[in-house]
């Protein structure tokens, strides 16, 4: 079974086409990359699958269920079932940790401020920030900050997970420990993640699928280990460039 599936998917800008004839299925309970040099359209790519972004042209089915008529309350009912972890988090700086996690239920929910913040806190121990929820952004490293736009999307129980740029800014170590953290969440919870990333390193042990995006178009998908052996010359000069070759 596809969670998501994608048909010829254009959109553009200022009659500038940026992807151009997208076509993709996401299986469901699978870790799937989005690789790609920088300026490819990975971001837009993962924008229009979760509404933000309209496709000139195309066709975008999560669940089963085509998205191209839907209305402003359809993508809100959709967005319950689907986390997004922006490349800078998103976190409010004027706000504490749990509430940030917490800030779409404080905002949107009559749930009181404890029950929001016990949810919280049950969030941020599952990405092993316990005891942190008082603390402000400034005061957390790169990958705390990750953690905490993880915990924020786990509130939502979410059936899919969008990650955008998962190890940018983060050393070597550091994304490690957060490609652990995902592949427990995965584990744990059965999601479907689609992860766009340029990182072949966190690729490595993480990806049960890769797309390979160029040019406007996925160039090239399957199993890491195939794409790094495939004779096309778009996806090899993507592995040359990248210093990794067969």
């Amino acid at each position: 079974m596809n969670a998501i599936e994608i048909e010829d998917l254009w959109i553009g800008f200022d009659e500038e086409p940026v992807l151009q004839g997208v076509n993709l299925k996401v299986e469901a309970n699978r870790n799937t990359i989005i690789a790609g040099t920088s300026g490819v359209g990975k971001t837009i790519l993962l924008k229009s699958v979760i509404g933000l972004l309209k496709p000139n042209r195309g066709r975008i089915t999560i669940n089963g269920e085509d998205t191209s008529g839907y209305s402003a309350q359809d993508w809100y009912n959709l967005r319950m079932q689907i986390g997004m972890v922006f490349q800078g988090n998103a976190l409010f700086d004027s706000m504490s940790v749990w509430e940030n996690v917490g800030f779409f239920f404080l905002e949107h929910t009559r749930k009181s401020a404890e029950q929001v913040r016990r949810e919280a806190e049950q969030a941020l121990k599952l990405v092993d920030l316990e005891g942190t929820g008082d603390l402000y952004p400034e005061e957390l490293s790169g990958g705390m900050k990750k953690r905490v736009a993880l915990a924020r999307t786990l509130l939502f129980n979410p059936k899919i997970i969008l990650y955008d740029e998962p190890s940018s800014g983060l050393d070597p170590v550091t994304s490690e420990g957060i490609k652990d953290l995902m592949r427990s969440i995965h584990k744990q919870f059965g999601t479907t993640a689609l992860i766009v990333s340029h990182d072949l390193l966190f690729m490595q042990g993480l990806a049960e699928r890769v797309g390979l995006l160029d040019q406007g178009r996925i160039v090239g998908f399957g199993p890491l280990e195939e794409l790094q052996q495939s004779s096309d010359p778009l996806v090899s000069n993507f592995f040359r460039i990248k210093g990794i070759s067969p």
